[in-house]
């Protein structure tokens, strides 16, 4: 009864549209199927089935395609207006996902720059990162640092961005403590030169194994969509390859 008071008193806005939700996760009964139909997409570069898709090889692992009005959406929502029960939600998603879940140490990310961090009050790979790492009973770690004076990544090109990147993070080996498997997340793998510079940093610093994984995945080479498409009808009460997600559960 009480959380109910809350949630109407400040009720969660959707991850979507930003229109305010009375349902248990941070989607509006609109956006439901828009949100879950993303899991279930073809790959937008080649057409493909993503059991099928060799566009995302080397891309590690990923929710959904960046490349729908529904994808863009919530990365932007999550990058803008992230709260904690949205963090709470994409984390059980992204555990749910992951193969091998109880095999990292430590789950780190790369850290967003401090200008962004005073403009929206968060860190976004932060806040999903230790709530992943909740779910999985073990800890996070900041042991990847940014170094000062570089460009943002997002305001560079993407041959920019790997040369930007290979001097943007290191890792930091005595807050690793010697462990030898890590998972890497990060919200979005653009061109991947952000999510490959930190995971090279921590292989430098001696971890072993990474394992990365994004929210979205953006294809190298992106074709115009059907935009006949629809959602996928109940998709919210589908379980698969990608996730199994029941609201509280």
């Amino acid at each position: 009864m009480v959380s109910r008071i809350i949630k109407l008193l400040f009720p969660e806005k959707c991850l979507i549209c930003g229109g305010v939700t009375l349902e248990d996760i941070p989607l509006c009964a609109n956006c439901i199927d828009k949100f879950f139909g993303l899991f279930y997409e073809d790959c937008p570069a080649c057409g493909q089935p993503r059991d099928d898709c060799a566009c995302a090889c080397g891309g590690g692992g990923f929710l959904f395609y960046f490349s729908s009005p529904a994808s863009k959406a919530c990365i932007a929502r999550v990058k803008r207006s992230l709260t904690k029960e949205a963090a709470a939600f994409m984390a059980e998603l992204v555990c749910g996902s992951l193969s091998g879940r109880k095999s990292f140490d430590l789950v780190a990310y790369p850290p967003r720059s401090k200008k962004n961090v005073s403009k929206y009050g968060f860190d976004q790979a932060k806040e999903i990162a230790e709530h992943i790492a909740k779910n999985l009973g073990i800890k996070t770690t900041s042991a990847i640092k940014r170094r000062k004076g570089k460009t943002e990544q997002k305001l560079l090109s993407a041959s920019q961005r790997r040369k930007n990147a290979l001097g943007l993070f290191y890792a930091d080996e005595k807050e690793l403590g010697g462990v030898s498997s890590v998972l890497l997340f990060d919200d979005i793998y653009t061109t991947g030169a952000t999510i490959k510079a930190c995971e090279a940093s921590l292989r430098r610093a001696g971890v072993k194994q990474v394992k990365t994984f994004t929210l979205a995945y953006t294809p190298r080479k992106l074709k115009r969509r059907n935009k006949n498409k629809k959602a996928v009808p109940g998709a919210a009460k589908m379980t698969g390859r990608v996730f199994r997600y029941s609201p509280g559960g």
